[in-house]
């Protein structure tokens, strides 16, 4: 019979097969029944196992017998162990052993629990190669890797998953074999995720004394394996907490930023597979695995009909997909989102950039939860921080879990403490999140049940004003509509001191009076009526409800005074402005302002005038020959007013005293 010892007498082994075939009643139910083939073939296979046992414990005690003649009676444990495994060495390059001699030697050495730690890595590295070599995996040598498992979890799992990245035949075995045991299956797969933690490699030691890099994908794949047993649902259970975010993060990871040497190791493992997929695209059916494990198919049915995986999947509109994975599984127990959320805040705190948008995106969804509520102070900690983050997807993902977050007075307040660096991000570039900014602000003015102070308006009506002339229409809408509000927010005994930000406003209003989307224009128009009522410009506020565009403009061009400067460079601002309909209506203005300037002292007038011949290339042949006609006339008005002698100058400086004098000083005068 192939695979027993020569010196095996042939009439044992017939010996052994008759003995299991006899049949023994056992007891059921009180009374004697017959066995059934299935109790014979289990007493068969017992029998072998135990006799085969037997014979690998033989085995090994043969080969120490001849070294202790050799060295001595007293041979230390360590040194029967590595006696043990130079034989086994010896075998294989001579070939004097066959493979099932190999094996009863292996499992001899574990059953006679005289392997110390530092030679399991070697004896882990003996039991795959040796059983690679078997035409049938299902070895009984197998067997021997699960008290190696128990006593020294660590090295066995490092070791193998560095023998067998790809995870072939033989090593899904002794997965199976680990994972048959209860207790067993709790130390591998703790050992497990420690190494799927640790992206893009995990790095340790082990008890021989070396240093061992192993893939954190070796461990994906092993696992994709291992969710395939029938006996791993009670320790993927236990552990799917941990599990679950170790390939999210994996998934997370390698979407963003995989790098090129693990990119390799990746297409050298699925060589040889029939369909070979992106790691990202792996990794998230290994997570739809663990789900289905935990019984979690109605929130996996949802994030599939929500195109989920595709929007997970893309490194563009990544962070979305994790909000809406977060969002499905808000419905799951609050244990397992507790635990999640308290995870994501150790996340959050690390150093490493790779963990930031996942835990973000997890934190954000599940603090929306009622039964989560009170846990919002950590996050409300660490806005500023990320608020003035570089990667816009943290942005823009912080903005979108602000939005849901900010759902009442409470919150509300809380998230107005980072009112300054939310403003800060009316300046950024890209349109949809300064919409979304200016949406958030919105919603905070709303539910804080709070008036403005001066500080506060001011700095907004500062930071709203840029946005009237954005490129995109519907930010200038909800900007100059957002604009009243905060006018109409501030408080009253404040508002005085909000005066001189409120006028700067005026002439970009008056601009887009004729702006081209025409939401936008009744926009400007009620805001620009509201801020003369704010400013108690009575006149003003008259015309406009009117629609008297040329009385409005006419109106503030011969206001005068200190507020000649703040017109007359708004205006000059818009000038430049990228709309037409802006430039054209800016050049109206400033030749309104130049013909009523009274004060040539300050040469207001030439500043005006170069500004409008700078005008004669503008690419609209309309705003180029009305700045043409406004600068001409303004040079004529300038030339008559300089060859007079000196009348209007005179006037124009008594009239500027008179109003600046005490009311009791001009009695006097008067008197």
């Amino acid at each position: 019979m192939e695979g027993r010892f020569p010196s095996e007498p042939r009439t044992a082994w017939e010996e052994v097969e008759h003995e299991s075939t006899r049949f023994k009643l056992s007891q059921r139910g009180g009374g004697a029944v017959a066995p059934t083939w299935a109790d014979a073939a289990l007493s068969k296979e017992a029998v072998e196992e135990e006799l085969w046992q037997e014979l690998a414990l033989e085995r090994i005690r043969d080969v120490l017998q001849k070294k202790e003649k050799e060295y001595g009676d007293n041979l230390k444990p360590a040194t029967k162990c590595q006696i043990i495994l130079n034989a086994i060495e010896e075998a294989a390059a001579s070939g004097q052993f066959n493979t099932e001699e190999v094996a009863m030697m292996l499992h001899g050495l574990v059953e006679l629990h005289i392997s110390l730690s530092e030679h399991v890595p070697k004896m882990v590295r003996s039991i795959y190669h040796w059983l690679a070599s078997v035409r049938s995996p299902k070895h009984r040598l197998a067997k021997s890797i699960g008290p190696l498992a128990r006593e020294h979890p660590h090295d066995v799992v490092v070791t193998l998953l560095h023998c067998s990245p790809a995870c072939d035949r033989t090593a899904v075995v002794l997965w199976g074999v680990m994972f048959s045991d209860v207790e067993t299956s709790k130390l591998v797969m703790n050992e497990l995720i420690r190494v799927l933690d640790n992206w893009p490699q995990h790095e340790t030691s082990t008890a021989d004394g070396n240093n061992v890099v192993v893939c954190s994908l070796a461990a994906t794949r092993a696992l994709q394996e291992i969710l395939n047993m029938d006996t791993c649902k009670v320790a993927v259970k236990k552990r799917f907490p941990h599990l679950f975010l170790a390939v999210l993060f994996q998934i997370s990871f390698s979407t963003q930023d995989m790098p090129d040497d693990v990119q390799d190791f990746w297409e050298q493992c699925t060589r040889e597979d029939e369909q070979r997929h992106e790691y990202n695209r792996f990794a998230a059916y290994i997570l739809a695995k663990l789900l289905i494990h935990v019984d979690c198919l109605e929130q996996l049915s949802a994030f599939e009909r929500g195109k989920g995986w595709d929007i997970l999947l893309s490194p563009h509109v990544h962070h979305l997909g994790l909000t809406l994975l977060a969002g499905e599984l808000k419905s799951t127990t609050f244990e397992f989102r507790l635990w999640v959320l308290h995870a994501m805040k150790r996340r959050l705190s690390r150093k490493e950039p790779h963990w930031k948008i996942a835990a973000m995106a997890f934190i954000l969804e599940f603090l929306t939860c009622e039964d989560l509520r009170e846990q919002d102070d950590f996050i409300v900690r660490l806005l500023p921080r990320y608020l003035g983050s570089e990667d816009d997807k943290m942005v823009d993902l912080l903005i979108r879990g602000l939005l849901k977050l900010c759902d009442g007075r409470r919150r509300a307040r809380k998230i107005a403490y980072v009112l300054p660096d939310i403003l800060a991000l009316l300046k950024h570039e890209d349109t949809d999140l300064v919409y979304l900014v200016l949406v958030l602000l919105v919603r905070i003015l709303q539910r804080i049940d709070r008036l403005l102070d001066r500080r506060t308006a001011k700095n907004m009506a500062a930071s709203l004003r840029p946005l009237f002339q954005h490129r995109d229409s519907n930010v200038r809408f909800l900007a100059i509509q957002f604009y009243m509000d905060v006018m109409d927010f501030t408080e009253p005994i404040e508002k005085r001191h909000v005066w001189p930000e409120v006028r700067k406003c005026l002439v970009p209003l008056l601009c887009h009076l004729d702006d081209d989307v025409e939401k936008v224009a009744e926009a400007a128009l009620k805001t620009l009526t509201f801020a003369a009522k704010f400013l108690k410009e009575s006149q003003l506020k008259r015309l406009l409800r009117a629609r008297d565009k040329y009385g409005a403009a006419e109106y503030l061009a011969r206001e005068g005074g200190r507020v000649t400067n703040v017109y007359m460079q708004q205006g000059m601002l818009y000038l430049k402005s990228e709309h037409e309909f802006a430039r054209l209506a800016a050049v109206r203005f400033l030749g309104l302002l130049g013909r009523h300037i009274m004060d040539w002292r300050e040469e207001k007038l030439p500043i005006i005038c170069e500004a409008l011949k700078g005008m004669a290339d503008d690419p609209n042949p309309s705003v180029a020959n009305l700045a043409s006609q406004n600068a001409l006339i303004l040079e004529t008005v300038e030339k008559r007013r300089n060859g007079t002698i000196g009348k209007h100058t005179v006037y124009a400086q008594v009239r500027r005293v008179w109003k600046r004098m005490p009311p009791w000083l001009s009695m006097w005068c008067w008197c």
